[in-house]
C-alpha cells in the first residue's frame, strides 16, 4: 500500500550547529507532504506531515509489525490537548505533562475521540527539548503542525548506520534533494521498538 507519490528526502545536518537553510528546507518539505529522514539523538527518524488522513496509511506501510505505532513530535507551541481525551484531563495529567516537556520523555495519554489513529485509546506525544539535538528541536519550531515519526531502528536499521547503509536497505531514500520516481513503500524488518529524537 502507497499513501504518498512523493519521494522520500534524506536530510543530513549537523545536530549541534545546524545550518538554518537546511533545516528550512526540511520544513518545507514535510509540508507539502513529503516523507523525511532525519537525524535524531539515537540514530534517523523517519518523518511526515501529521493529519488524521495520514496517520493509518503511514502506519500502514511501515507494516503491522510496528510496535508501539509512530510517535506524535510537537513543539512547545503545540496545543497537544487537542490530541488527548478532554475528560481524561486531570490535575495528575496535566502536572506529568509540564513536569515532562520539553524534555525526552515519550508520553502515553488517552487519545482523544476524534482521531481513529492509532486504533488503541493512547497516542504517545513527545516534545523534544532544544539539546542536544538542536536540529530536531528547530525543525518542530518551524513547524506549524504535529509530525509523524519513527525511528528507523524500528525497521531494522542500527544507529551506527549511515546514510549510505540506510540508502542500500532502503533504496526508496532519496540523496539530498534529487528527483526520483519511486513511490515510497517501505519493507519493514521487525524490530525493537525505540523512538528517540
Amino acid at each position: 500500500m502507497q499513501f504518498t507519490t512523493n519521494p522520500v528526502r534524506f536530510i543530513e545536518i549537523d545536530t549541534t550547529r545546524p545550518d538554518f537553510q537546511s533545516i528550512k528546507a526540511a520544513q518545507e518539505l514535510l509540508e507539502q507532504d513529503y516523507p523525511i529522514v532525519f537525524p535524531g539523538s539515537a540514530g534517523y527518524v523517519l518523518l511526515l506531515q501529521h493529519n488524521e488522513k495520514k496517520a493509518q496509511p503511514f502506519a500502514n506501510v511501515l507494516g503491522a509489525a510496528v510496535n508501539p505505532p509512530p510517535t506524535l513530535f510537537m513543539s512547545e507551541d503545540t496545543d497537544w490537548q487537542r490530541f488527548v481525551n478532554a475528560d481524561c484531563l486531570t490535575h495528575g495529567i496535566l502536572e506529568l505533562v509540564n513536569k515532562s516537556w520539553p524534555g525526552p520523555d515519550t508520553l502515553s495519554l488517552p487519545k482523544a475521540a476524534q482521531f481513529a489513529y492509532p486504533p488503541s485509546e493512547t497516542i504517545a506525544l513527545k516534545m523534544p527539548p532544544a539539546t542536544p539535538n538542536r536540529a530536531f528541536h528547530t525543525l518542530l519550531q518551524l513547524c506549524d503542525f504535529a509530525v509523524l515519526g519513527i525511528s528507523l531502528k524500528d525497521l531494522g536499521l542500527s544507529t551506527t548506520d549511515g546514510r549510505d547503509r540506510i540508502a542500500a536497505l532502503l533504496p526508496h531514500v532519496e540523496y539530498g534533494f534529487w528527483e526520483l520516481n519511486q513511490s515510497f513503500h517501505l519493507i519493514h524488518s521487525p524490530g525493537q521498538s525505540s523512538i528517540d529524537s
